[in-house]
């Protein structure tokens, strides 16, 4: 049973969460995997952002979506974390692809839900991917499940993984999975220790699990000790 490290936004409890120098520490730390956030300027760029909003993590205000790249990319996207970061700036999935790129196992692409991609924005979304030859090692993932057919329709290549964060939706998510041929649900790991039958079930399917977002030690041992292998953490104090 091979334990499988997946940086949660990077390393987000040493470097501002989403940003290049969190990759890069944790590829330093010897992360398997890194999981991220994508969204959509006003201006259809793909960029690595979690929050709707600029306010938490710069020094921007108002959505991301109503601003264009150019608005974007002058923001200090690291001093909230600590002042030794002033110099880091949202960066676009193209910027961050040469370092994602290094992680030796997988990419996992959580594509928030609000955003709405037209099929040339998901197709410059493949093509991007495609270059680093990452077919087979980026899962596209979103708790939007129009766009995981609207990916899988315009490209069959890439693993798509399903976003469950309650009982109801893991079960719905489940069948989608299973008709649809898909291999991953990824799912908030207290759910699945509250329902162990979660993971029996899935296992019988056939079909993988990505746990988040694990920072203790004990209930990785429990999940361990339940089979479940792919852990999403924060502080990455497990490897």
């Amino acid at each position: 049973m091979t334990l499988e490290i997946i940086a949660h936004r990077g390393f987000p409890s040493q470097a501002p969460e989403n940003t290049l120098a969190s990759f890069q520490a944790a590829l330093q730390q010897g992360a398997d995997s890194v999981e991220f956030d994508l969204q959509l300027t006003a201006d259809g760029m793909p960029i690595i952002f979690h929050d709707q909003t600029l306010e938490r993590t710069t020094n921007g205000s108002g959505k991301v979506g109503d601003k264009t790249l150019l608005e974007l990319s002058d923001l200090d996207a690291g001093s909230w974390f600590a002042p030794a970061f002033a110099q880091e700036r949202i960066s676009t999935l193209a910027n961050a692809l040469p370092v994602l790129a290094k992680f030796p196992q997988y990419l996992y692409l959580d594509v928030k839900p609000h955003c709405l991609w037209s099929d040339q924005q998901v197709e410059y979304l493949i093509n991007l991917l495609s270059k680093y030859n990452l077919q087979k090692r980026a899962v596209i993932t979103s708790f939007n499940d129009q766009f995981l057919q609207q990916f899988r329709k315009l490209s069959p290549d890439f693993p798509i993984g399903h976003i469950v964060a309650n009982l109801d939706s893991y079960w719905q998510q489940l069948q989608r999975a299973v008709l649809r041929g898909d291999q991953l649900i990824s799912s908030e790991y207290k759910l699945l220790l509250a329902n162990p039958v979660l993971i029996t079930e899935t296992f019988r399917h056939g079909i993988n699990i990505v746990a988040w977002t694990v920072d203790d030690r004990n209930d990785l041992e429990v999940l361990l000790g339940l089979g479940v292998t792919r852990i999403v953490t924060n502080t990455l104090m497990i490897n």
